[in-house]
């Protein structure tokens, strides 16, 4: 099964192969920058950057270089240059030593961010952590079918704007979708996957010679390499079982994990839905009463109206009987339609009310 990919990179320039696919070590030799970081040892002890300047000056500048005795990090402007200036000093005498140089491609500007949302696409991915700094390139790894892999690779201007985000993210709880799914981040260290080990790399101590005396080949049959070769065997393949369990097992916990998180927040948002319907009702109440208080307030032919449940004595009234005329019938009606309307509005029954008449 071919291994994962990274697909449409947040960059201008984007490497294909052959079938119009991104290309996965173009992609991510793009994604983590063109500076490169190579590490330079058994140099002589009283070495300083200036010789070491000297040395790598017609590959470029220098950015970094760090000093720790007998070796030396020096990150170059690219992968390119490093790997001539590897070719050509990598086991070459230097001022009295044969040193030896690697590439570790170690880019302490270039973030991993972890258990992303199948939903976060490179833009997203970008646009989310530009609050922390200038952004080169971000790329979310996909699987041969073109799935996130929930893990993602951002590349800062600066190694600072790094550092700030994965310190940030790391202290607080970081959040790129709608979903509460927090996402990690730590510095992207990478190794020397091109050049590998060589045999002169090797420290060619007893166990170097002795383990070199026999050349490769199959286990006799019934010998005693074929039992040990047999034993050797069996644990690879318990190793591999018990590991497939784990992931297996891990899989599952996950998958019910996510499932309660989404319960959760289903049960968050009916809670919200609750509370707002409640806040709403609460809002219709006040109108209410503003509208029944406004409907009985003085009105500009100087009458008051009195509410009580029960009949009101007419001895300590100061109601003063009126001739029954033509105009006061039209006012009778205009308040005892005020008067069911409220009713109906707050479903009171059986208020009673009375006018009073108030002097000029």
């Amino acid at each position: 099964m071919a291994g994962p990919s990274i697909l449409g990179t947040y960059t201008s320039n984007t490497a294909m192969d052959n079938n119009g696919s991104a290309n996965f070590k173009d992609l991510m030799t793009e994604a983590v920058s063109m500076k490169t970081q190579i590490v330079v040892g058994n140099l002589p002890t009283d070495t300083n950057e200036d010789h070491l300047r000297e040395l790598f000056s017609k590959y470029g500048n220098l950015t970094d270089i760090y000093l720790d005795g007998e070796s030396a990090s020096i990150k170059m402007d690219s992968h390119s240059k490093a790997s001539m200036a590897k070719s050509e000093f990598d086991g070459k005498d230097f001022r009295g030593r044969q040193i030896h140089m690697r590439i570790t491609s170690s880019n302490r500007a270039a973030i991993r961010v972890d258990n992303l949302s199948p939903v976060i696409s490179n833009e997203l991915l970008a646009k989310s952590l530009s609050q922390f700094g200038p952004i080169e390139s971000a790329v979310v790894v996909v699987d041969n079918e073109g799935r996130s892999t929930s893990w993602g690779i951002v590349q800062f201007n600066s190694e600072e704007s790094a550092h700030r985000a994965v310190q940030k993210i790391q202290e607080g709880y970081f959040l790129m979708t709608s979903s509460p799914r927090v996402v990690s981040a730590t510095i992207m260290e990478q190794s020397d996957s091109e050049v590998g080990l060589p045999d002169q790399k090797l420290i060619k101590s007893t166990e170097y010679y002795s383990e070199r005396e026999l050349n490769p080949r199959f286990a006799d049959v019934g010998s005693f390499e074929e039992d040990c070769a047999k034993a050797w065997k069996t644990r690879l393949e318990m190793e591999r079982e018990q590991k497939a369990k784990f992931d297996k097992s891990l899989k599952e916990s996950r998958g019910i994990f996510e499932s309660e998180m989404e319960i959760c927040q289903l049960e968050h948002r009916t809670l919200m839905k609750k509370q707002d319907l409640l806040r709403r009702q609460e809002e219709q109440r006040k109108e209410a009463d503003y509208l029944e208080a406004s409907m009985f307030a003085m009105p500009s032919n100087k009458l008051v109206l009195d509410f009580n449940e029960e009949q009101l004595d007419s001895s300590q009234s100061s109601y003063t009987p009126q001739p029954t005329t033509e105009k006061n019938h039209q006012r009778h009606d205009m308040t005892s339609s005020r008067h069911d309307y409220v009713r109906q509005q707050r479903g009171f029954v059986g208020i009673r009310c009375k006018k009073v008449k108030v002097e000029s």
